[in-house]
């Protein structure tokens, strides 16, 4: 006698997909993040109260820890990142992702997934790019 495993929709729901916020970076300098990611970058500066007029990033590097990367909405200086027509964002700027790249010793191109939660450092509300979980 054959014991079956049964998969069908009263065993198995699916799923909602959802994917996860991710930033992408190559050595060309396009950076791009997913309509997730911009999603949470949109939250991040409505908590702040700063609506939802475009989004301007600020990429920060770890001083002692080199491959730890942040980024926040909360600076007006910020690079403004391209709305596109998903509701993912891009910025292209050369150097800025060859030296993200260059500190996770990537050559080519790189996919990190960004916090879904902000947090506060240094006063600041951040997001955190993971980058030990980076696909390069």
């Amino acid at each position: 006698m054959i014991r079956f495993n049964v998969f069908d929709s009263s065993t198995l729901q699916q799923g909602n997909r959802r994917s996860a916020p991710t930033v992408s970076f190559d050595v060309h300098g396009k950076i791009l993040f997913n309509k997730a990611a911009a999603s949470v970058i949109r939250q991040s500066r409505k908590e702040k109260g700063k609506g939802n007029d475009g989004i301007k990033v600020t990429f920060f590097q770890d001083q002692d820890h080199p491959a730890d990367w942040y980024l926040s909405a909360d600076y007006p200086e910020g690079y403004a990142a391209k709305v596109l027509k998903s509701g993912a964002c891009s910025i292209i700027h050369r150097s800025l992702a060859r030296k993200i790249l260059d500190s996770l010793s990537a050559s080519g191109s790189a996919k990190i997934p960004q916090s879904e939660t902000p947090e506060v450092i240094n006063g600041k509300i951040m997001l955190v790019l993971e980058t030990k979980r980076a696909k390069i």
